[in-house]
């Protein structure tokens, strides 16, 4: 929790990807509480929905474009 504290005081954003195929609420709340920024929580107990999840998050990924 502190390193994603300061990872958001660095205006870093968490993302957290579960794989959680024994619906573990413990380990779902944890890694939610580990969100920052514009980062989002996804779960899924299957394996092959992953890739999909990862491209979500990859183009949810604002861009800045510094001069």
């Amino acid at each position: 929790i502190a390193w994603a504290d300061a990872a958001s005081a660095e205006k870093i954003s968490i993302f957290a990807v579960s794989m959680n195929e024994t619906s573990d609420a413990e380990q779902s709340a944890y890694l939610q509480s580990l969100v920052r920024g514009y980062g989002q929580f996804y779960e899924t107990p299957d394996p092959s929905e992953l890739p999909a999840i990862l491209q979500e998050i990859a183009a949810s990924i604002p861009i800045s474009i510094v001069q």
